[in-house]
């Protein structure tokens, strides 16, 4: 059983009042008959049926019982009388026909549009949202003029479409005090969408954050707005009523790029009214999640199907200038899951220390090294502090003349600058520190956790006589950007 579209089908036919349509099954001379397009009791087709000598005519969808005999939709998409037409005795024509607002579907799926005739139109008033389907001028859908929506199959593994019509007033409210998940002054985009409730048509809207709920190719499910300014989450759809498993097919994305004051209190309608649907592909959400200290548990969010992880190891410490001045600290090494980033090695004096190694990413990069700092040749010259290592993502602390080293940035897993000797005596000037290594991989199906330990910063070492001290490494970091297709 499907819903079957097919050209030069025409009958007649004698039946009378409002119920089964009974055809002659003889089409005229280079036509075709219903049965040879409608093949199977339960197959659906759009008809015309027009009476020959008075103003009665009715376009509604028909269901085969048998060869010659149809069932009608008790309510048409149009007809001379707005309703079911109570057809008189008399010959009536019978022909197939898409209508000229199946006409415009062709134009709207063309588009990407799943409203036909139809658009979503956004009001405030009293801090409440309200969301409204309309006919493209603007008015409330009727029988005369109806709004038709185009959806899947509910059935997943079956390729059908199905069209259904508001043919009344609809709407749905975001009650005052529902932020949809939203926050103060931040940017959000709301989805518009229609549910085919068992035939009923509902409105919903959802806020999409971090998952893919805006996803046609699954059944969806709702919860009920509650008209008492409770709906509060993101990632779920609202509606009036509450659904369960539902075809959906999206027909609006509300584009809100500065947010509202106060999240909840509707107080201005959408930037942007953006109608969509069809084939529409809903904008992918990327999920960024940092840490730069600590260790734990990575969990990732529903529906999150890719993810991509960067790790870098702790800068090591720089060096102290001057005599016999305390030992600066290597980085510590980073982790995620499978993935190492190790820290960077501690500045000494005169040498360069060694950037810290990588393992288990699809790429693994060794930290820069930090640079050495010769001794002072004469006792009238100050010297200068080594630069410490430079990492994947930043480069590390300077080493500065007569002057303690400068620290890594936090978070970049670079080195520390060394400290510099004095021109009191000839000493050492302390070394960079070496960088953190750095660890990237792309995981396609990940786990729904991973084990983390983000690489402490190397200290820095302390000034020695006629000396000054170094500085401190860069802490390590961890980026985590999930995805949801």
């Amino acid at each position: 059983m499907s819903h079957v579209i097919g050209d030069r089908v025409e009958d007649s036919s004698t039946s009378t009042g409002t119920g089964n349509i009974t055809v002659s099954g003889t089409a005229p001379l280079g036509k075709r008959t219903l049965s040879a397009v409608a093949t199977t009791n339960g197959d659906t087709i759009d008809m015309v049926i027009a009476h020959t000598t008075l103003n009665e005519w009715e376009f509604a969808r028909w269901t085969r019982v048998s060869a010659n005999v149809y069932s009608r939709a008790s309510t048409p998409y149009m007809s001379s009388t707005g309703s079911a037409v109570n057809f008189s005795a008399g010959t009536k024509e019978v022909f197939g026909d898409i209508g000229a607002y199946f006409a415009w579907s062709l134009q709207a799926l063309g588009g990407n549009r799943a409203l036909i005739n139809g658009k979503i139109v956004a009001s405030v008033g009293s801090s409440a949202l309200t969301l409204a389907v309309k006919t493209n001028d603007g008015n409330d859908p009727s029988l005369a003029c109806p709004v038709f929506v185009v959806f899947r199959h509910a059935t997943l593994a079956n390729g059908d479409f199905v069209v259904l019509a508001f043919t009344a007033a609809h709407s749905l409210v975001v009650t005052s005090g529902s932020t949809l998940g939203t926050s103060n002054g931040t940017a959000f985009k709301l989805g518009v969408g229609i549910f085919n409730d068992g035939g009923t048509l509902r409105l919903g809207v959802a806020n999409q954050t971090t998952q893919y709920v805006f996803n046609e190719s699954v059944l969806k499910s709702s919860t009920a707005e509650g008209g008492a300014g409770a709906a509060d989450s993101a990632n779920t759809w609202y509606t009036g009523t509450a659904v369960t498993s539902k075809a959906l097919t999206m027909v609006a994305v509300l584009d809100y790029p500065s947010g509202l004051a106060t999240a909840g209190a509707w107080s201005a309608a959408p930037t942007t009214n953006q109608p969509i649907g069809g084939d529409f592909v809903a904008p992918r959400p990327v999920l960024v999640t940092t840490y730069s200290s600590g260790s734990g548990t990575h969990t990732l969010a529903s529906g999150c199907t890719k993810m991509r992880v960067r790790c870098i190891g702790g800068g090591g410490g720089g060096a102290g200038g001057g005599t016999s001045p305390s030992a600066a600290g290597a980085g510590g090494n980073t982790t995620f899951g499978g993935m190492t980033a190790n820290g960077g090695a501690a500045g000494v004096q005169s040498a360069g220390a060694a950037g810290g190694s990588s393992s288990g990413g699809d790429v693994n990069i060794t930290g820069g090294s930090g640079n050495g700092a010769p001794a002072s040749l004469l006792s009238q010259l100050n010297g200068t502090g080594g630069m410490g290592g430079s990492s994947y993502i930043a480069g590390g602390g300077y080493g500065s003349y007569n002057a303690a080293g400068t620290a890594a940035a936090s978070g970049t897993g670079a080195g520390g600058g060394g400290g510099a000797g004095v021109a009191t005596a000839t000493v050492a000037s302390g070394g960079g520190g070496g960088a953190g290594g750095y660890s990237e991989k792309f995981y396609v199906n990940p786990n729904t956790s991973y084990s983390y330990s983000v690489g402490a910063a190397g200290t820095a070492g302390g000034a020695g006589t006629n000396g000054n001290a170094g500085a401190a490494g860069g802490t390590g970091r961890i980026i985590v950007e999930e995805f949801f297709d």
